[in-house]
């Protein structure tokens, strides 16, 4: 019997749990604006220890800006459209295949303990998640 949809997915979600994969759900320039534009008008108000406490303070402020807006991939995998997961799953198996193993634990334990697989695993995930859900991930 073949790996089916799901087990490929279970699969690819703990690879990202593993490899702590996450993406940027809003825009992460944001973030940064912020810190830098706190930290500028320190600098304009109080000099060389403005440009200190500015940035201390603009990192403050993106980070409560940030907060909740990285997301784990593997969270991602499980909510995407049903045609998305079929994408993902048919990339994943063409790589699979080749191993003659159609029994699911057994193929989870060997996917993720074979490096050369995982990465290429990896690679379709990270490709995937850029490409054609247009997000970016997080290292």
């Amino acid at each position: 019997m073949p790996v089916d949809i799901t087990d490929v997915l279970d699969i690819l979600t703990t690879l990202c749990d593993d490899e702590n994969l996450r993406v940027s759900v809003k825009e992460s320039l944001k973030s940064g604006l912020i810190a830098g534009t706190i930290t500028t008008i320190g600098g304009l108000i109080g000099g060389p220890a403005g440009v200190a406490v500015g940035s201390i303070a603009g990192a403050a402020g993106a980070t409560y800006y940030a907060r909740g807006k990285f997301k784990p991939l593997s969270h991602v995998l499980r909510e995407m459209p049903k045609d998305q997961k079929q994408i993902l799953y048919d990339r994943a198996i063409a790589i699979i295949q080749g191993l003659s193993i159609e029994d699911a634990a057994v193929l989870g334990k060997f996917v993720l303990d074979d490096p050369a697989i995982r990465q290429e695993l990896l690679s379709v995930l990270v490709d995937h998640a850029s490409r054609q859900m247009h997000l970016q991930i997080i290292d």
